[in-house]
């Protein structure tokens, strides 16, 4: 019997007969049938039992019996009882129906679904029994002589006659069949020809915005590298002259240079952190943790009048980040959240455990399977269109008027999120406030590591230092401050001068400061080369971005100092590193 869930007789759940058959041109077979042979003809869907197809039918049923609501449910119910006696290709049946005519049904299956059926009748077996249509015309209300005249055009056939039209008919049920077959493979095809143009129409996207991004992320590597070398110089020797300006006026305008170039140092720093060249210092940390002890911050940060709901996640897995990169994607994401929101708001902060693998896939397919602790921030707030949406990591896009926003927010969070080789995914629609989920891969070695020792007062012990750096102006400020601190300096702009200086050298040298990237070869190269000349050697390493020199090695046992620093900070560094047991 049919059920309330009509699917079940959907052709892959989807496809009825008229998809898979065309109405109109068996319409006109079917007519040319009766016209060849007498038989009628009717074509009806199942299990709605709807007549699609109607031809040569006798008066007798357009005029009485399907014209009068009660006889023709009594029809409806005849075909349906006629056809629930059909499940197989090639069945064939043929009964009296209650109206007293004889009708043959045979079933249209289509990859193994029953959704239509091709019947025949209006005839009788043997001469009609007059006083059971005399009474059916009393029952029904029929005008009696029209009825009976009606019922004259009814022809009475012999049973073997009828049993050759009847399988006939079903060789034409299997052709149509058959027909319908065919065309579902057609349109199975198409379906899956445009499925995978718009896989590979969504897959090219993807690639073109990796590509985009990887572009405009070695640009911004690029001049933010070579900036931070000049930001340097500037800040160094601003530095030194401070020191030496005493009292006089000179010093606040010198002041206010320095602080310039600290604001321009930060905005290198994003635009390397956009490029995944930003030094990092990742630890291994309980997200839950470093987010609750930015909570009462944030909280300022983004006003009274907007709500922070703080949502830890039960059980966090830990991650491997660098915890200030934590602090700069919750502000970066905290105050766009405020700017969002006009009025009264609300801002939520989650973590969650989340594990993407064959039962639970990722929605986006950018993420790749595997255990992630996600980080969502939410805002009530005014939402993107997909336009806005499809550039805000760009570097430099900015909705935010003119002197209100650097377009590099997202950007660096964008890179800082690569970077640790995670995943971003953004929600949002006009009106209906934006969802940022980070996914950060799981930390699945040892426990944490403490944060490393720090010293106070830095001192000098004249330690002699050998200072390798390609960039000459750096290179001569460097020296420059060491010799401030104290220390005794050998400079060197080669590698390969460096390793000639570590041979000749007729004292000691306690430490190594060799930037990273360098031409004849890097940083880290130059390390093994001289600790084989001079065993013991400690080093230090100095970088305005990484790019791949790290690549090998734990970022977390180099000693490293991030470019552009301070005076203070080279001393405040130095020692620690020559003081290391």
């Amino acid at each position: 019997m049919p059920t309330n869930d009509q699917s079940d007789y959907l052709v892959d759940g989807k496809y009825t007969i008229h998809d898979l058959v065309d109405i109109a041109q068996l319409r006109q077979l079917f007519i040319r049938f009766t016209e060849a042979t007498g038989f009628t003809i009717g074509f009806l869907d199942y299990p709605g039992m709807n007549v699609l197809i109607a031809s040569g039918w006798r008066a007798i049923c357009t005029k009485f019996h399907r014209n009068c609501p009660t006889t023709a449910a009594i029809c409806l119910k005849s075909n349906r009882h006629l056809f629930e006696q059909l499940h197989e290709p090639g069945n064939m049946i043929f009964e009296r129906c209650e109206n007293g005519l004889v009708d043959c049904a045979t079933p249209i299956i289509i990859k193994g679904k029953y959704i239509a059926g091709l019947a025949t009748g209006q005839f009788l077996l043997e001469k009609p029994d007059l006083s059971f249509f005399k009474q059916q015309a009393r029952i029904f209300g029929f005008d009696e002589a029209a009825y009976l005249k009606a019922l004259e055009e009814i022809p009475v056939l012999e049973e073997s006659k009828v049993r050759a039209m009847l399988t006939l008919l079903a060789d034409i049920a299997l052709v149509v069949s058959q027909i319908g077959y065919a065309k579902l493979l057609a349109e199975n095809e198409i379906a899956e020809r445009e499925r995978a143009e718009a896989e590979r129409t969504k897959l090219q996207a993807q690639l073109l915005q990796s590509q985009k991004m990887e572009f405009m992320g070695r640009i911004a590597g690029s001049i933010a590298h070579d900036f931070n070398n000049m930001l340097g110089v500037i800040l160094g020797y601003t530095e030194l002259a401070i020191e030496k300006a005493g009292a006089s006026d000179v010093k606040d305008d010198l002041k206010e240079i320095y602080e310039a170039a600290q604001r321009s140092a930060v905005l290198t720093r994003q635009l390397l952190a956009f490029a995944r060249k930003q030094t990092a210092l990742p630890r291994i940390l309980d997200l839950n943790i470093a987010i609750t002890s930015m909570v009462k911050m944030l909280q300022r940060l983004i006003g009274e009048n907007i709500e922070l709901v703080w949502i830890q996640g039960q059980n966090l897995d830990p991650v491997k980040v660098d915890p200030t990169q934590i602090d700069q994607i919750l502000v970066n994401l905290c105050v766009n959240a405020r700017d969002a929101i006009t009025g009264i708001g609300k801002v939520t902060i989650e973590t969650e455990n989340v594990i993407f693998d064959a039962t639970h896939p990722p929605t986006d397919g950018n993420i790749m399977p595997g255990q992630y602790v996600m980080l969502a921030v939410t805002d009530t707030g005014c939402g993107m269109g997909k336009e806005t949406l499809s550039h805000i990591f760009e570097p430099f896009f900015t909705t935010k008027e003119k002197g209100y926003g650097t377009g590099l927010g997202l950007a660096t969070l964008y890179g800082i999120v690569k970077q640790n080789r995670g995943f971003i995914n953004v929600y949002s629609e006009l009106g209906k406030g934006t969802t940022f989920k980070i996914y950060f891969p799981c930390f699945l070695g040892e426990a944490f590591e403490p944060p490393p020792l720090g010293f106070d007062i830095p001192q000098s012990f004249k330690e002699t230092v050998l200072v390798v750096e390609d960039e000459p102006a750096m290179l001569d400020l460097v020296k420059d401050m060491f010799q401030r601190l104290g220390y005794v300096v050998l400079g060197s702009n080669t590698p390969s001068n460096a390793l000639q200086i570590a041979k000749e050298h007729k004292g000691n040298i306690q430490l190594l400061m060799t930037d990273v990237v360098m031409p004849e070869m890097n940083g880290l190269e130059l390390a093994e080369k001289i600790k084989a000349i001079r065993p013991g050697i400690k080093c230090l390493f100095m970088s305005g971005y990484t790019a791949n020199a790290f690549s090998q090695q734990d970022i977390s046992n180099i000693q490293l100092l991030q470019k552009p620093f301070t005076k203070y900070d080279l001393a405040i560094k130095v020692r620690e590193v020559m003081d290391r047991a």
